[in-house]
């Protein structure tokens, strides 16, 4: 891996991570295009999605304060008072249903997790899922946001983010768990799903990109191997690069993905998607 192939697949990494073209699918075009392949740039890959995660950290750090703030008084307070004690307070819901959204992930990952990891997906299949992304996206400009009610009722059946129960954090974690097919954008299903579930926009993202920490956390602890990162020259000059390239530049896409969505341009991103995905398949089809 030179310092070039790191800085641009860093740039891949923060663009693609959170604007809605899937980071797995372009950084699996990257790959091909550089000529970097094997076991050491899936390795690779894997940091630079913690360093997108770190960008995550800090664009929502308020809404992580108010997490850790409620988190504890919610937890001790629940043996005497029960559901109550989480529903009272935001940061305590939020963290509900970040919960309850990462378990359909989970199962979903690990179901597909074979699939995945050993690229059994041709790369004229990638490029059929970003077609398939990009009609997804469209898809958006149908769906309306409504003045959703809060939820009724007491204990579970009273949670409610910003309008997402737990029913729709589990819809949405269904569809963060598709989306760890390269060519399906991860904040393409979540947030386009929280919509069509009525979810305000901007709940949509702050939602979306909140629920990817454990989703992303528990993709790094189950692939990640420290042997191999030793045999790969460990944290070098390159992957330290790629990381704090895929830091900053996932900073800047967070903050045009929200001011794109406040502006509800979110399905144009669906030309992009159907462009780059006829074109890469146009061109395997014409090296056969």
């Amino acid at each position: 891996m030179t310092w070039f192939d790191s800085i641009v697949l860093g740039v891949v990494q923060g663009v693609t991570e959170f604007l809605p073209v899937s980071s797995d699918g372009h950084l699996r075009l990257a790959h091909d295009l550089l000529g970097v392949s094997g076991d050491g740039s899936l390795l690779f890959d894997l940091m630079l999605h913690l360093g997108t995660l770190v960008a995550v950290f800090l664009f929502y750090r308020n809404e992580i304060a108010v997490i850790l703030r409620d988190l504890w008084p919610a937890v001790s307070e629940f043996p005497s008072r029960g559901w109550a004690a989480v529903n009272e307070r935001e940061g305590a819901r939020l963290a509900l249903v970040t919960v309850v959204a990462t378990v359909p992930t989970g199962i979903i990952g690990l179901l597909l997790k074979e699939v995945v990891s050993s690229e059994a997906i041709p790369m004229w299949g990638v490029s059929a899922l970003l077609i398939v992304n990009g009609f997804v996206l469209w898809s958006s400009l149908y769906a309306k946001e409504r003045a959703l009610q809060p939820a009724q009722g007491a204990g579970l059946a009273g949670m409610d983010y910003r309008g997402v129960t737990l029913q729709r954090a589990a819809l949405i974690g269904i569809a963060q768990g598709i989306a760890v097919l390269p060519g399906i954008s991860r904040s393409c299903l979540t947030i386009v799903s929280a919509l069509w579930l009525g979810v305000k926009r901007e709940d949509a993202a702050r939602v979306s990109f909140l629920m990817s920490i454990p989703a992303i956390l528990g993709a790094v602890v189950v692939e990640f191997d420290p042997a191999a990162l030793a045999e790969q020259g460990g944290l070098n000059g390159p992957v330290l690069a790629g990381v704090a390239v895929a830091l900053v530049v996932g900073l800047g896409a967070i903050h045009l993905l929200t001011r794109i969505l406040r502006a509800a341009q979110f399905h144009r991103f669906a030309w992009y998607c159907w462009a780059l995905g006829g074109a890469s398949l146009a061109m395997y089809l014409a090296s056969r």
